[in-house]
């Protein structure tokens, strides 16, 4: 027992604490195959969608917001880096609200349904109609800013190159960028739903070998220790039994003592250890265990017979 349960109740702890793990990623591992995933043959090309999607969304999120910060520059006129601060806070502002403005006009008036999905949104009139009116709005405002911008940098009508660059960054910029959020919306929950399914998977595998691992070092060295104590008894035996010999005294007599036997000897080590174990942590196998484990719920370690082969699993 001193040899044994130090390690053993250490690793019993562990094993508590994997299986608590197992449980939680078992129930959410349940719950997300419930929702749309995508089929291996499927993954890599709605990966590189998601990717593409995501580089030219950004692509045209940095577009707007270089054009936004010179826009910001006519409203804080002031120098300074307060004034910077302020244009850089204000274009942020700006950027992430039309981009989201025209992400949700593309999505009421596309109306797609989403990967895997069999329900096809309810289109929402009246928020179309508003949304539009916004978006006509700012890239009117868009188109009014350019020109004026366009007079103070190249000054006659303002229509020149630079003029009508800036038109068209700060027109196309956020229409581009929340069309291509708006068609990666509609694949990046199951894709997402997918690695996280694949993840779940992994560390289920994971916690349930090391638990293996744990069990196979208890059953390792509660052998080792065994045979080793019965080898060290039976040196006894003969040393006592010279003894007695010696001294014209009877042997003992050791019927119905689990001391007799190999398999007593083994068998009565197992439940001590057992009983110290449960009594000691009070870690009783539940549920998890049984589900998640390799294991038996009935012992932690395996008897061992005379040639110590058989194994309880």
């Amino acid at each position: 027992m001193r040899k044994t349960l130090p390690l053993a109740k250490k690793l019993r702890i562990e094993n508590q604490q994997l299986n608590e793990k197992l449980t939680e990623y078992s129930k959410e591992l349940e719950i997300r195959e419930k929702s749309p995933i995508v089929p291996t043959e499927e993954f890599p090309a709605i990966r590189t969608k998601v990717r593409q999607y995501s580089i030219a969304k950004w692509f045209f999120v940095i577009g707007e917001l270089f054009f936004n910060f010179f826009a910001a520059a006519s409203i804080l006129s002031a120098t300074g880096w307060v004034a910077v601060t302020g244009q850089f806070l204000i274009a942020i502002i700006m950027t992430y609200c039309f981009i989201l403005l025209f992400e949700e006009v593309f999505e009421e008036l596309l109306n797609f349904k989403k990967y895997n999905s069999i329900v096809t949104p309810e289109r929402n009139v009246l928020k179309l109609t508003v949304l539009s009116i916004i978006a006509i709005i700012y890239l009117v405002m868009v188109y009014y800013l350019c020109h004026v911008r366009g007079i103070e940098i190249e000054g006659g009508t303002g229509s020149g190159i630079i003029s009508t660059l800036m038109m068209l960054l700060g027109m196309l910029s956020p229409v581009l960028a929340g069309y291509y959020d708006y068609q990666k919306s509609l694949i990046i929950g199951p894709y997402k739903n997918t690695i996280q399914c694949a993840r779940l998977t992994s560390l289920i595998a994971s916690s349930t070998k090391k638990i293996a691992v744990n069990n196979q070092r208890m059953r390792d060295q509660f052998k080792v220790q065994s045979e080793d104590k019965y080898a060290l008894l039976q040196e006894f035996k003969v040393y006592k039994a010279n003894y007695n010999l010696k001294r014209s005294k009877e042997n003992e007599n050791l019927d119905g003592h689990f001391a007799k036997e190999h398999d007593t000897f083994i068998k009565e080590a197992q439940k001590r250890f057992n009983d110290n174990i449960y009594t000691d942590l009070d870690l009783r196998t539940t549920d998890a265990l049984v589900k998640n484990s390799e294991t038996s719920a009935q012992s932690v370690l395996p008897l061992n017979s005379k040639n110590n082969k058989k194994k309880v699993v």
